[in-house]
């Protein structure tokens, strides 16, 4: 067997002359660098106020589409996956139209008791005609109401189908990523760790199975919840709509500074959490030493003054979601006490009845808080096409040196002399130290030869 490599490979990571200040003027030119050439100075453009400059070193977050997330989806998973989405889009629009008959109740109340004022005695054989009518109108509407919510949570009961779906797309991956790391070349571990292949195969494969499990199930439910709140509210009243949606944008404010503030210091604090973790492994890593040399004191100090900067953090995040909450209710409750005023001159101008002005009022909100409870959904989903994109990248990789291949010639008997012959050597990840150099050896066959590194 011969091994021949070209005495020139080492050169081929060396650009060529020039090429230094061609990449020069193309890095410039990525970073949005202007030459003056009349004074030979680099300008560097402002930076507007919607551009987020990309730090230096900074690596690029790559993601793949969603629904290739279910690359090894077959038939029967895809029935499962529109049976899912159906019944869960039905689920979502049932609640806002179950306002209708709340709606429809409210005004045969209102009606019922400006026909027959006073108050009514408990005997129904007294009532008479118009009160029978009542109670039956409310009987029917209850029973409506109950059928609904039975058939509602029959319907919501479909969500196991995109869990059924997410367990067999996540066995698949495991068995192919597991297969794909199998089947590379030595040289490939050397630039991938065994704990990063390990978090690979547990974390972001979890990440992937929460992306396309019950939460594409309930991101379809509050979706259709959404979208059916806000036309049921403009075809029952577009004025009101409009009043309360204009209160959105709001609610939209308090919920980002919520959000972003409450991620950082949450941040923050398991940051903290994490540097005393560390220092108490090391502590008691080493307690032998620590004790041999007196240093008990010294290390409980280390210790409580990492716990004393998270607990100033966690006050600090306790104090911003008390803020928060605060501002949440004080904006919803103003949105309440603005719909009900501009609803009551609505009333008294003949425009919409009682039971309309409930209906919108209660769609429309129920449709902007399903709206905000897809928020985690739409998160949920972008962890699992980071985690994907990363996944499949080593899934897709195909080594130089393939173990799992068929081709090529399997001789049943070889023996021979093996020689190796100008062999120049890099480690991938030390590609700047030569190891070796035009390395030449000659082995015969029946010759017992060890290399050492």
């Amino acid at each position: 067997m011969t091994v021949e490599q070209s005495r020139d490979q080492t050169r081929a990571h060396q650009p060529a002359p020039g090429k230094d200040l061609e990449s020069g003027m193309n890095e410039q030119a990525a970073n949005g660098e202007n030459r003056d050439e009349t004074q030979g100075v680099i300008v560097k453009p402002k930076k507007k106020w919607f551009q987020k400059r990309k730090k230096e070193g900074e690596d690029v977050e790559k993601s793949v589409p969603y629904f290739q997330l279910f690359r090894y989806a077959g038939l029967f998973d895809k029935v499962l996956m529109f049976i899912g989405s159906l019944f869960g889009m039905a689920n979502g629009a049932a609640m806002p139209l179950t306002m209708l008959l709340f709606g429809d109740m409210t005004d045969s109340f209102i009606t019922f008791s400006q026909v027959r004022p006073g108050p009514i005695g408990p005997n129904i054989s007294t009532l008479g005609c118009s009160n029978a009518s009542m109670i039956n109108f409310t009987t029917q509407q209850n029973l409506t109401m109950a059928n609904t919510s039975i058939v509602s949570q029959a319907l919501e009961d479909s969500i196991s189908t995109w869990v059924i779906v997410s367990e067999r797309q996540t066995y698949r991956i495991r068995v192919n990523f597991f297969k794909a790391i199998m089947r590379q070349d030595i040289g490939w571990f050397d630039t991938h760790k065994s704990g990063e292949l390990i978090t690979r195969l547990s974390d972001d494969i979890n990440k992937i199975h929460d992306g396309i499990g019950d939460k594409a199930g309930i991101y379809c439910q509050w979706m259709a919840t959404c979208v059916a709140g806000f036309i049921l509210g403009f075809v029952q009243g577009w004025k009101l709509t409009l009043v309360i949606i204009a209160i959105s944008p709001l609610l939209a404010i308090v919920a980002a500074f919520m959000s972003r503030l409450g991620s950082a210091f949450t941040t923050r604090e398991l940051k903290a959490y994490s540097k005393a973790g560390g220092i108490a492994e090391e502590i008691l890593s080493s307690i032998r030493t620590v004790v041999a040399f007196g240093g008990e004191n010294k290390a409980y100090e280390r210790y409580e003054s990492q716990l004393g900067s998270a607990l100033y953090v966690g006050i600090k995040k306790g104090f911003v979601v008390g803020i928060g909450l605060g501002l949440t209710f004080l904006v919803m409750f103003g949105s309440y006490a603005l719909a009900f005023w501009y609803g009551s001159t609505l009333i008294s101008s003949g425009e919409m009845s009682g039971g309309k002005i409930l209906t919108v009022f209660f769609s429309v909100m129920i449709g902007a808080m399903a709206l905000g409870q897809s928020a985690p959904c739409v998160e949920s989903f972008a962890k699992a096409k980071g985690a994907g994109a990363t996944v499949f990248e080593i899934i897709d990789t195909i080594p130089p040196i393939d173990s799992s291949s068929d081709e090529g010639e399997k001789p049943s008997n070889v023996i021979g002399d093996m020689q190796l012959r100008n062999v120049n050597f890099t480690y991938p990840a030390r590609t700047d130290i030569q190891v070796l150099n035009n390395f030449n050896l000659s082995i015969k066959h029946g010759q017992t030869l060890a290399l050492v590194g």
